[in-house]
């Protein structure tokens, strides 16, 4: 007992039971009981669970031997290989070892003849007969699904569909979720939280509107100071939490956090764009863009085999343009919330189709000749930066600015980089372009020829066509993709609908292998 228990207990107190009372306690009572035994003792003692792993056996049992020693110790247990029907003492147990054999047995397996009396045994048995034909109907069941005639596909999509690239993209890397998505609209019960694509949206409406009250304000880029920056960021973001849609932002003390959070990301971010556009000879065409009747550009239009059209719709973030002697070019920018870089790899397969075709569609659109200059990834991300030691103002700027640099694929033309970035000397601060002591163009920029432009946006051309061509041909099989680990099950919310197992007769990812560049290019210029 220690001193305090002995303190509390002189002023009266009355105290719980510590663990060696109680120990004591339970060792007295389990005293008690056997010795009320008057002719014969049976002791019993589970050696293994229901599902056959071994337990120790109680300390009891030990003590009991020792004092003991010639007590007759009988054992249950049988061999999985060697009981009979009435040996089956623990029907939990053999349950599972026959839905074990009988999963072999549907798999093409062999197995001992006595499993087959033993499924007789419990069909004949009324406790188990239900769970038996339940758990044969799991064992036996293919979880797939078949493709949506053609009189339920015009009443989900219409006679001509109507979808946007970003759409097709899901389409690809799962026909089925695409199917509840956007064929059944299911949508998740709302909660009320914040997720990625609130930020993503806030974030880029505090961007939009920014630049929209520039225009309005018939302010240049060159004009603008961080101070007039910072200001002119607090005032929307202020408007936007008055609003209806930014009220979540301003719910709780939390979301109040994550708004000052965000604020300050959009800043910098903000700050990092006009800094760009100083250093560049490229301007805004447009901010949130959109292509589809009635708007700024045509909708994409697919034509397919069978007669039907697909009707393309979607929204770019920014068109920038700039001219030279050798034309005019143009380069699409999207902002991301979290960090995102463009992948020929995904590009080929169809999982990233998005900003080479609004760059297309930018181009073809045109009245006038464009050069495809870029397609830009501005990822509106929040890293900490980190220095060993302790840096000047200056110096962490340029950290800053690293943090934001843009990411995806540029023409390479070294004249097209002096346009992008007229300060560049060897390496641009804001884009992934650097060059050789020679003036080359390093392996390390992210970087196409004109004609490599030309052959993705055929592919992809192509990719539209099959893709659409799959969503009104019925296709909604549970096959998502599977590469390097990476699978779209991962942040689904229709798992519990699709019950997706690779377990189960017929489900299987769609595995693809991640391609280096030089193969993309070499595939699609066989095409």
């Amino acid at each position: 007992m220690t001193k305090t228990e002995k303190l509390l207990l002189g002023f009266g107190m009355e105290l719980a039971k510590n663990t060696k009372e109680l120990m004591y306690e339970d060792e007295y009572n389990i005293y008690k009981a056997m010795s009320a035994s008057e002719e014969k003792l049976f002791l019993s003692f589970p050696t293994s669970d229901t599902e056959g792993k071994t337990l120790r056996q109680s300390s009891i049992i030990s003590k009991i031997k020792k004092i003991f020693v010639n007590v007759n110790l009988k054992s249950d247990i049988i061999d999985n290989n060697e009981f009979e029907l009435e040996n089956i003492i623990n029907p939990e147990v053999i349950f599972t070892r026959l839905l074990n054999n009988i999963r072999k047995w549907v798999d093409g397996e062999q197995i001992d003849e006595k499993w087959f009396d033993i499924l007789i045994w419990y069909r004949n048995n009324y406790m188990w007969k239900d769970k038996l034909d339940k758990s044969l109907k799991a064992i036996v069941y293919k979880n797939e699904t078949k493709n949506i005639d053609e009189e339920k596909i015009s009443k989900l999509y219409g006679k001509n569909l109507k979808t946007s690239v970003s759409k097709l993209e899901s389409y690809k890397a799962c026909a089925f979720s695409y199917y509840l998505k956007y064929g059944l609209k299911a949508k998740p019960r709302e909660e009320f939280t914040i997720e990625n694509v609130d930020i993503g949206t806030f974030m880029h409406n505090v961007i939009d509107m920014f630049f929209e009250e520039m225009e309005n304000d018939s302010l240049k880029v060159e004009d603008i100071t961080l101070e007039e920056c910072n200001k002119k960021v607090e005032e929307i973001v202020g408007k936007i939490l008055n609003t209806k849609k930014g009220y979540m932002f301003s719910s709780t003390a939390k979301y109040v956090s994550l708004s000052i959070k965000l604020k300050r990301v959009v800043s910098k971010a903000i700050w990092v764009i006009i800094s760009e556009l100083k250093n560049s000879k490229f301007r805004p065409l447009g901010h949130e863009v959109e292509f589809g009747k009635n708007d700024y550009l045509p909708p994409i239009v697919v034509k397919l085999p069978s007669g039907k059209e697909v009707e393309l719709t979607g929204k770019i973030d920014r068109i920038d343009i700039a001219q030279d002697g050798n034309g005019k070019y143009i380069r699409i920018i999207d902002y991301k919330s979290s960090s995102k870089d463009l992948n020929l790899s995904n590009v080929y397969y169809g999982l990233q189709l998005q900003l080479l075709t609004y760059l297309d569609a930018s181009v073809e659109s045109s009245n006038y000749t464009l050069n495809p200059g870029g397609v830009l990834y501005f990822n509106l991300s929040d890293s900490i930066v980190r220095t060993k030691t302790d840096v000047s103002e200056e110096e962490l700027e340029k950290l800053i600015v690293k943090q934001f640099k843009m990411k995806g694929l540029i023409l390479a033309d070294v004249n097209l980089f002096k346009l992008m970035d007229k300060n560049m000397s060897k390496e641009s601060k804001y884009l992934p372009i650097k060059l050789n002591k020679d003036g080359e163009i390093s392996k390390t920029s992210s970087v196409i020829t004109k004609d490599q432009f030309k052959d993705l946006q055929k592919h992809i051309k192509k990719l539209l066509k099959q893709i659409s061509e799959e969503v009104l041909d019925g296709n909604i099989s549970i096959k998502p993709y599977w590469n390097n680990k990476k699978t779209p099950c991962e942040y689904c919310k229709y798992k519990t609908i699709c019950l997706f197992d690779v377990s189960l007769p017929g489900n299987k990812y769609n595995y693809i292998k991640q391609l280096p560049n030089e193969e993309v290019f070499s595939k699609i210029s066989q095409e």
